[in-house]
């Protein structure tokens, strides 16, 4: 078996079916995702999906990307318009820094030769 439909939990999530980013993380097994409602994460093959709680209400600010270091899988960014997020915590308090940019956050990537090194895409 290959596919395996994970959505339906996301129904407990107004906007959540409007997937704008996904990565899964390997270490902790996470499947992360962003959409209308904000970021959410479920267990890999669970439909158990639960929202991270950033520093504003999820339908305030949709986030538009996340990401989890590989060095530190409780290590976890999110980005909204020019708005970083960065909990070292999984995700239970969040630090924000403002970006000196009028684009707003598309993609995070984190280097995984180079610890503490992570790419924002704009647009």
């Amino acid at each position: 078996k290959n596919f395996e439909d994970v959505s339906s939990g996301l129904r407990n999530f107004k906007g959540a079916d409007t997937a704008q980013n996904i990565t899964f993380d390997e270490s902790s097994g996470f499947l992360y995702l962003t959409s209308g409602y904000g970021a959410l994460r479920a267990k890999s093959g669970l439909n158990n999906w639960e929202a991270l709680s950033l520093t504003m209400p999820p339908e305030s600010l949709p986030i538009a990307a996340v990401n989890v270091s590989p060095y530190d899988t409780t290590m976890i960014y999110a980005g909204a318009k020019q708005q970083f997020y960065k909990s070292d915590n999984n995700g239970k308090s969040w630090r924000t820094i403002n970006l000196p940019t009028i684009l707003s956050v598309s993609k995070i990537a984190v280097d995984k030769i180079k610890p503490g090194i992570i790419y924002v895409g704009l647009k």
